[in-house]
């Protein structure tokens, strides 16, 4: 009975909303993870950006106050990523902070960014992560799938497994391309990085396997992948399902008349009246 009452106490201090207290990274990501079972409101990050200011005012010298303030950003913007400014701001304050500077290379994207991330610690997988998801901007999918397939940890990065299966599919290898889009992560639990409750890459996994089987012609395959991104909120795939033509058409008119989710339905039914009009 007591230890219960400890437990339960615990858990509440762990995911309480932050308040003008400072934060140690492990804290913030625990708190940003919501790695323990709850009923509790999830959307944690939207939280912590109503009061990002005081935060960062309040906590100039804390690396997990602005680490988490910075992920938040990346989970809320519709670009999923920090802003460039305050990036650059917390990379110059925390110069030794392999998780800042990761953040920081993804919110310009560049090579040398994230080049600087892996440097700082090799073995943090987001920051290899960042470097192949810059090679493969760069134009360099064969570099992005070797330093990719070397990442031991990459089904515990959000994006990760799902970055070497565009990899693979750009390299021209869409067998092994549904493989790796398959260990991309459903849930939060032990990952590196916090995501919060958000359903991370799980929508671009499902996407790029309908593009892979888009590659071997299996049309109703990809039809099905497509029509599950789209309903998962990914945009090019439902421009995909309003744009397709030729084989891809018939899957989806095929793919119509058979039982499927509601909200998956209700996708493929304004996919195709869009194409009438």
């Amino acid at each position: 009975m007591i230890v219960g009452v400890l437990l339960a106490g615990l858990t509440l201090v762990l995911h309480q909303a932050p308040d003008a207290q400072c934060y140690t990274v492990d804290e913030m990501v625990r708190y940003l993870g919501w790695n323990v079972p709850t009923k509790l409101p999830k959307n944690h990050a939207a939280d912590l950006l109503k009061q990002a200011d005081v935060l960062l005012a309040q906590c100039p010298d804390s690396e997990g106050t602005w680490y988490g303030v910075l992920r938040a950003h990346e989970l809320e913007s519709q670009e999923h990523q920090a802003p460039r400014t305050l990036a650059a701001t917390a990379r110059q304050r925390f110069p030794g902070s392999v998780r800042i500077a990761t953040v920081y290379a993804r919110a310009v994207g560049t090579l040398d960014a994230a080049q600087e991330a892996v440097r700082l610690d090799p073995r943090y997988a987001p920051a290899q992560v960042a470097y192949a998801s810059a090679l493969l901007a760069a134009g360099k999918p064969e570099q992005a799938r070797v330093v990719l397939e070397a990442v031991s940890d990459l089904k515990h990065v959000s994006g990760g497994p799902t970055l070497l299966a565009k990899a693979l599919l750009a390299t021209g290898h869409p067998n092994e391309t549904l493989k790796a889009s398959k260990d991309e992560p459903v849930s939060e639990l032990g990952l590196i990085e916090p995501i919060s409750g958000h359903p991370g890459a799980l929508a671009e996994s499902v996407e790029i396997s309908g593009m892979a089987y888009l590659a071997k012609r299996d049309f109703d395959q990809a039809a099905r992948r497509l029509l599950t991104a789209a309903a998962l909120g990914h945009i090019r795939a439902r421009e995909m399902l309003e744009t397709a033509d030729g084989a891809l058409l018939q899957a989806l008119i095929r793919l119509s008349k058979a039982r499927l989710p509601t909200d998956e339905k209700a996708v493929l039914s304004e996919s195709l009246k869009h194409r009438q009009h």
